[in-house]
């Protein structure tokens, strides 16, 4: 692949490589610059998709395998990491062990608004339904947090409190075993 065009300048691939047929060049331009600049609607709009449009068509992008596994590649091939780095898994699972009902309700005990509630601890949040009765005018929000135990489980995993039962050990197991000397001499 040779230049990547757009009226505010050019990328110059570093690497050669084959594409799979079924990703046009439109995608691969966008697939590039996705892997340069991490931001999907940015590497939407540079690759030529209308402005309204490029964080549907970005996702819609992305949710192709033959596409993430291109973006892997290229990252790869430009030197960035492709791995989420196992900080982030236990910050993201820490945000969820450590929730609580009280980072989401007031002094009133009324839910508060989503504005007002602290964006990491918002991503403990699993769903938020409102309800209006009909009849009394009543609304009634009900706040579901993602599993607080599962997240305990992974982040006790992951640090390896479980070695002895997940197989985490490392270095070598001796197993002895005593057979009757009937079968040692057969």
């Amino acid at each position: 692949m040779g230049f990547l065009d757009d009226d505010r300048g050019s990328f110059e691939m570093q690497v050669s490589r084959e594409w799979p047929e079924e990703i046009n060049a439109q995608e691969q331009d966008f697939l590039f610059r996705f892997a340069v600049t991490d931001d999907i609607f940015q590497a939407a709009r540079e690759a030529g998709y209308p402005e309204s449009r490029c964080n549907w068509i970005g996702k819609k992008i992305m949710s192709r395998p033959e596409c993430k596994i291109e973006l892997l590649k290229l990252k790869e091939e430009l030197g960035k990491p492709t791995e989420v780095m196992e900080e982030d898994i236990i910050r993201e699972f820490r945000i969820i062990a450590e929730a609580s009902m009280l980072d989401y309700i007031d002094e009133f005990g009324e839910v508060k608004n989503m504005d007002e509630i602290d964006p990491l601890k918002a991503k403990a949040i699993k769903s938020i339904k409102r309800t209006v009765n009909p009849k009394t005018g009543a609304v009634t929000t009900e706040i579901v947090l993602h599993d607080k135990l599962a997240a305990l489980s992974h982040l006790g995993k992951n640090i390896g409190f479980y070695a002895a039962d997940n197989g985490q050990q490392n270095g070598d197991i001796n197993i002895q075993l005593n057979l009757p000397t009937a079968l040692v001499n057969l």
